[in-house]
């Protein structure tokens, strides 16, 4: 099907809206997600069409330092795992085909939303696949992009060179931006956030919120609220549009300790402390707020369950149990 095409800069703001023509009504918001990158291995890209661009100026700055493989990611009735070799394995929910049209790689990122997950090539290119109705798994065909972010019908990405931030897919509620060079760009149901090069946190939405100040390293958002770790180890959580915030995932976050890793799910958070041990909170339904025994070095949180990477490489994942009504294999299939 082919897509009509258009971009425009929201007056007053750095934030490019960029929207495919699709079919209304637009499908309702589920759940939101922030999501991470794979290290960026000197391999050649030859299924990234967009890294094929004349490739002039300098290299941009990595986010922060680049996550290790393997990487996992928790989606709302599926998972995905980017794997040693850069290649990207997907298992649960395939109703959208996000479980069996996965692109062939190697990738060096994945952003994985409710039901729609994409790739970064090394040079920045864009690959999305899964459900696509408000256009959310359709990139800007010239885009290239130093991170890719993807949340409910929502998918955001900082431009590989001057960093300024790019969403598309059901942008409505995508207001107070700043012309602000991002590394990271997270959004999640209704809003975003992203953390500028200074690490300063930035978000916009149609609700009434204050961003914690100073200086920030790791960054997920949510349905209506977000989390960040701070430079100096602490986290901070806060409501970002009042919506579904009953399970405490804005406020119960810990109060103490020094935190590496960050986990942001739909209505639940986890984070990992230098140590590799991991503490959850919000909502505990389905056990998927539980935290296993051992040691982790990832972790990701989804719709209703919660995925992580071991010390030893192993991929884990818990909450929906086998045979429940919400059940796809997004857990029990877990490679």
């Amino acid at each position: 099907m082919s897509l009509a095409l258009a971009l425009w800069v929201m007056p007053g703001c750095g934030l490019v809206i960029y929207a495919p023509e699709r079919p209304e009504p637009w499908d309702s918001w589920d759940t939101g997600r922030w999501w991470d990158t794979g290290d960026t291995e000197d391999t050649e890209d030859t299924e990234d069409t967009e890294d094929t661009q004349e490739d002039t100026g300098p290299e941009p700055e990595p986010a922060y330092s680049q996550p290790r493989r393997p990487w996992i990611e928790a989606g709302r009735t599926a998972s995905c795992l980017l794997d040693a070799d850069g290649e990207v394995s997907c298992w649960g929910d395939d109703t959208h085909g996000l479980v069996s049209a996965v692109p062939e790689g190697p990738w060096d990122h994945l952003a994985m939303g409710d039901e729609h997950a994409c790739v970064l090539g090394r040079r920045g290119g864009a690959t999305c696949w899964g459900r696509d109705e408000a256009g959310q798994a359709t990139p800007p065909e010239e885009g290239t992009w130093r991170w890719l972010g993807a949340g409910a019908d929502l998918t955001c990405g900082a431009d590989r060179r001057s960093g300024l931030a790019t969403c598309w897919g059901d942008t409505a509620h995508l207001t107070n931006t700043v012309s602000l060079p991002f590394s990271v760009v997270e959004p999640g149901a209704k809003e975003a956030c992203g953390l500028d090069t200074e690490g300063d946190l930035h978000c916009w939405s149609g609700g009434s919120f204050t961003e914690p100040v100073g200086d920030h390293k790791r960054l997920g958002v949510g349905r209506g609220y977000a989390c960040a770790i701070r430079g100096a180890g602490g986290i901070d959580c806060f409501d970002l549009t009042g919506l579904d915030a009953d399970h405490g995932q804005s406020t119960d976050e810990p109060a103490g300790g020094s935190f590496a890793e960050l986990g942001v799910g739909a209505t639940h958070a986890c984070v990992l402390d230098d140590a590799g041990t991991l503490t959850c909170w919000g909502n505990t339904e389905d056990g998927r707020s539980d935290t296993p025994e051992g040691a982790f070095v990832q972790v990701s949180a989804g719709g209703q369950h919660t995925c992580a990477i071991d010390a030893g490489g192993a991929p884990t994942c818990w909450g929906i149990e086998d045979g429940s009504e919400d059940d796809h294999g997004q857990v029990r299939d877990t490679p």
